[in-house]
Order: structure tokens, then sequence, then C-alpha cells
């Protein structure tokens, strides 16, 4: 226990340190003033968090589209970073944010094959995550249909999970229940790793993370859900991820029936996540989760016993670093005013002393 405690002190010093490099609240305001691609690329070339995957760009000839793939790419190096600190029994759970990963680009390339434009996706992973995933990206630009985008997956995990989808009267399977199927396959397969491989406080620090994950997002679901189901008894079940921990079935049910907002809010108001939804909208309603996210990852990594679950509390925040970071781009590209950007979060680290 006591050589455990010490290896993963030494990890949690490097990812400390790592994370001191963090974008800072008055990064985000220049980047925000920044008035073109161009401008925001010479400013994150020149910050250590970011310099590395930029050294070689050319900010002056750099569209959006490259900086936000080579961003991307610089959460994979910092992953083979942190892998590197670790021994072979943390890898069952380090797989897992590379799974994250392997999930946000079936759903990239899915949304341009939707819209037409399948020869659009244009991603060419760093070597080491080749190594490690067994999806041939590449090949998703060549697909046609559904498919011959499955038998791209045939060798992978993702294609039991997905096949079942196909359907002869539609060409592609319906946008959100792709989602669900794949953040529900997400969620299970960890649970399983957690209930085999830990045990003890690291256990529960597992569990807590996911519960937490898992219980916000089937409130998000259950909310959103009443806007475009109109029968508001039916069984909701099935757009739900099938795990319930501080919620129960029968609540979320509640929230969905509910007659009006004013329901809504009292229901949410009564249970443990009503700090989490204190306010909200309907449309930003998805930057609450990333905000109980980003507080429990932030406090494990200042308070939280070191153990394999801060490097991972590590790279929640550096994705939602990276997600701020890839909404201020949009909007620089699209001409979009400070005061009219979308709040961030990461930009809040600011206050904290690490």
């Amino acid at each position: 226990m006591l050589i455990k405690l010490i290896k993963y002190s030494a990890v949690a010093a490097k990812i400390r340190a790592m994370y001191g490099n963090r974008l800072r609240e008055e990064d985000f305001a220049y980047l925000a003033a920044c008035k073109s691609v161009s401008a925001a690329t010479a400013f994150l070339k020149a910050h250590p968090a970011w310099s590395l995957i930029l050294d070689e760009a050319a900010p002056a000839d750099i569209h959006r589209g490259q900086l936000e793939r080579m961003l991307r790419n610089s959460l994979l190096e910092e992953y083979q970073r942190i892998f590197q600190f670790l021994t072979s029994e943390d890898h069952p759970l380090m797989k897992y944010p590379l799974l994250r990963f392997e999930i946000e680009q079936i759903l990239s390339f899915l949304r341009l094959m939707r819209s037409g434009a399948p020869q659009e996706y244009r991603y060419s992973p760093p070597s080491f995550f080749q190594q490690k995933s067994k999806i041939n990206f590449p090949a998703f630009s060549r697909c046609t249909d559904y498919t011959s985008f499955l038998e791209i997956l045939r060798p992978t995990d993702f294609y039991p999970v997905l096949a079942p989808l196909a359907s002869p009267s539609e060409p592609l399977p319906a946008y959100p229940m792709v989602d669900h199927v794949l953040e529900s396959y997400f969620f299970s397969t960890m649970l399983s790793a957690i209930d085999r491989y830990y045990h003890g406080t690291v256990r529960k620090t597992l569990e807590s993370s996911v519960a937490m994950q898992v219980d916000i997002l089937n409130i998000i679901h259950a909310i959103r859900l009443r806007r475009f189901l109109s029968d508001r008894h039916a069984d909701i079940s099935g757009y739900l991820i099938p795990f319930y921990f501080h919620i129960t079935q029968e609540w979320i049910g509640k929230v969905y029936s509910a007659p009006d907002e004013d329901a809504v809010s009292l229901l949410l108001s009564s249970s443990d996540y009503r700090k989490v939804f204190a306010s909200y909208t309907e449309e930003t309603i998805e930057e609450n989760y990333y905000r109980a996210l980003y507080e429990f990852n932030i406090r494990h990594i200042r308070t939280g016993v070191p153990n394999v679950y801060t490097p991972m509390a590590y790279l929640y925040l550096k994705e939602i670093e990276l997600k701020d970071l890839i909404t201020v781009i949009e909007c620089i590209r699209y001409g979009v005013s400070q005061d009219k950007m979308p709040a961030r979060i990461a930009g809040a680290s600011s206050r904290h002393t690490i």
C-alpha cells in the first residue's frame, strides 16, 4: 500500500506540473480578442500547454480545421506522456480515455456522412494511437454507406455495438440512437473494468466519477426528451444509460413526465444534483454536465488521494480545456464577438493554486 502511494504521489506531482501549464482566464480573454485564427495560432504556439503540438504550424497559412485537428492530437500526446508514468496494472483503466476519443471520431464521421460529405473526413492519428486502436480512421472517408462503414469496424468491439442499428429501410441509423448506444457501451464496459480490477478507495473514486457522469447525463437526456417526444407517458428507458446511482429510474420518469418546467425544477431541487442544475437553459444544459465534471476532477487533482484516477482526472480537465478552446476558435473564425461567446469552464481554473 505504501509503495503504491509513493508511486502515485510521484505521478500526481507530474500531473500537477502538467496542469500548471493550462490556459488561464487571461489567456482565454486574449484569445477571444483575436481577430483571426492565425493570430490565435501564433498565441497558442508560444504557450507551454500547446507549443509542442504546434511547433511546425505556420500561423499565417493554417485554417480552423487544421488547427482543431492538431489541438485534438495534443490530447493524445498528453495521454502518451502520462501512459509512460504508469505500470501495467493501470493499463485496463487507461484505455478508456482512448475509447472516448474513438467514439468522438466515429460520431464526427457519421455527422459528415449524414450531411452527405463523408469524403470531407480528415483525420490522421499519431503513430502510437494507430498502434493501440484497431480502427482504420483514414478509411472512413472512402465509405459510401453504413454497410461499408461497419466493415471498417468489423475487427473492433464497436462492430457488435453498431451493427444491430443497420436497417434495410434507412440508409443510416438515427444519430441520437448511435450516440446513445456508444455512450451506454462506454460506461458499461468501464464499470465492468472497475468491478474486475479495482477495490477499496480507488474503486470508490472511480465509481463516484462514473455515477456522477451517468446520473447527470440521464437527467439531461430526460429534460431534452421532453422537447422531442409529445407523449408524457412514454417509456423513455430505451433512451437512457441503463445505470442509476443517486437517482432512480422512477425518479427520471417523473422528470420526463412532469407537467411543466416548474415541476421539473422542483424535482431537481430535491435531488442530489440540485447544485448542478441550480440554473440551466435547455440550449446550454450540457454545460452543466461539463461544469460538474470539471469541479469533480479539479477537486481530485487538488485534494484527492493520489491513485490511478489522478491521470484520468487530468485528461478530463484537458478535454474540457480543449472543448472551450475549440469553441473560442470557432467563434473567432465566424466573427462572433467576445460578449456573444459561450461561457467558458476551463478558464475558471485561474483561481486555483496548482
